[in-house]
Parts: structure tokens; C-alpha cells; sequence
């Protein structure tokens, strides 16, 4: 186990000294097509922000109005029926915005149960099958210009669903 923690420790030298390594013998000059990445990065940063800022302004917004509270009090007795339980639903429903604001929830619902109960257990098995799918249409498909996402919403809403049951039967056991 040693080794692969020591092995770990220079797989990105390596890479990095494989890449200089591999442009020294093709003659590319790869500080200069370093600087052209940086450059073009930064473009795409500059033109993601405003989607960025915008996103994280209707996270603020959804925690501070009440908003995700009237969400959830509408969906609860919903979930019940389906033995979900009540505190797992502001997490269930943030995770689609934002993986920070989720974890944050998360560590609420630990603070309050125990990471050993039966919510916290399934709570963090909800972390892992469930997407920031608002960030991911914001974010990716705004740096690639796509403006008709087609189906992208209704299959990715479906599989969180899908993988939220899945963790609840999961749990169950």
C-alpha cells in the first residue's frame, strides 16, 4: 500500500516532464503553447462568470428567501409515503444546484442525527448518485454555446430520481 501512496506522490511530475519531454523531441516550443493554453483558459473563464455568478446569486436566494423551506414542505408528504425521510429532502433537492450548499446540509443533517443513523447513512449515500445538473447546464453547456439542450434536463432529472431510489432501497436494506 506504501507504494502506491509513494507512487501517487510523481505521477504529475512525471506527466508534466513526459510532456516537456515529448515537445523537446518534437521541436514545440511548449512554453509558448503553455501560454496560448493560459490565455485561451482564461477566455473561457471570463465568459463562464456571468452564468457562474448567476447561479451561485439563485443558490443565495433559494437558502436565504424560505423558498427551498416551501419546496420542501410541499414534497415531504409526498416523500413520506415512500418512507424518505423529511431531512434528507432539502439536501435531495439543493444537490441539483450545488455540491458545496449540499455538503453543508449534509454536515447540518450529521450535526443533528449522527452519521450513523439512519438519515445520515442516507444522506450520504444521496451524495454520491445525485448531480449538480442546474451547474452542469449552466456552466458546461454555456462554455460550448449549446442553447438547445433537448432532452438533457428531463434524463438528467430522471436518472437523479432514479439513483436517489436506488440509494433509498439500498439504505433500506
Amino acid at each position: 500500500m506504501d507504494f502506491f501512496k509513494d507512487a501517487a506522490n510523481y505521477v504529475i511530475p512525471f506527466t508534466v516532464l513526459l510532456i516537456i519531454g515529448i515537445g523537446f523531441i518534437k521541436k514545440v516550443n511548449c512554453f509558448d503553447v503553455f501560454l496560448e493554453g493560459v490565455e485561451e483558459g482564461l477566455k473561457v473563464c471570463i465568459s463562464l462568470l456571468p452564468s457562474l455568478i448567476g447561479l451561485m446569486c439563485a443558490i443565495s436566494l433559494l437558502r436565504v428567501s424560505n423558498a427551498l423551506n416551501g419546496l420542501c414542505r410541499l414534497v415531504t408528504p409526498i416523500v413520506q409515503k415512500f418512507s424518505f425521510p423529511a431531512p434528507v429532502v432539502p439536501l435531495f433537492l439543493i444537490k441539483m444546484f450545488s455540491t458545496s450548499a449540499a455538503t453543508s446540509i449534509l454536515i447540518d443533517i450529521f450535526k443533528q442525527y449522527g452519521t450513523d443513523s439512519h438519515t445520515g447513512f442516507l444522506a450520504s449515500v444521496i451524495m454520491c448518485p445525485t448531480e449538480t445538473i442546474m451547474y452542469i447546464l449552466a456552466i458546461y453547456f454555456g462554455a460550448m454555446g449549446i442553447k438547445n439542450t433537448r432532452y438533457v434536463l428531463p434524463g438528467a432529472l430522471l436518472v437523479t430520481i432514479t439513483g436517489t431510489v436506488v440509494s433509498c432501497f439500498i439504505v433500506g436494506l
